[in-house]
């Protein structure tokens, strides 16, 4: 860790100690320090890969997450080849 994420999770813990995972979550969202979009460009590619870990073709499970998260197909495919290169899961 850095010396800047060092001082925020102190400062973090300090403000918000007792916070479980969730609010914690929601509490970093809140403030801007997650990004929703990158949130779910990880929980796409999450989806896709388990789904091929489990032996469905890979463009199956793309045309599954389209119909689990009611998105296009052009979405999925973004998530999945335009973020390959950002170190999302």
């Amino acid at each position: 860790m850095t010396t800047y994420e060092k001082e925020f999770l102190s400062v973090f813990e300090s403000k918000y100690g007792d916070a479980d995972l969730r609010k914690t979550f929601e509490l970093l969202v809140s403030m801007g320090l997650i990004e929703p979009t990158m949130c779910k460009v990880a929980v796409i590619r999450h989806f896709v890969n388990t789904q091929v870990a489990d032996g469905v073709g890979k463009l199956d499970a793309m045309w599954n997450a389209t119909e689990h998260f009611a998105c296009t197909y052009e979405y999925v495919r973004r998530c999945m080849y335009y973020y390959r290169d950002m170190n999302i899961v």
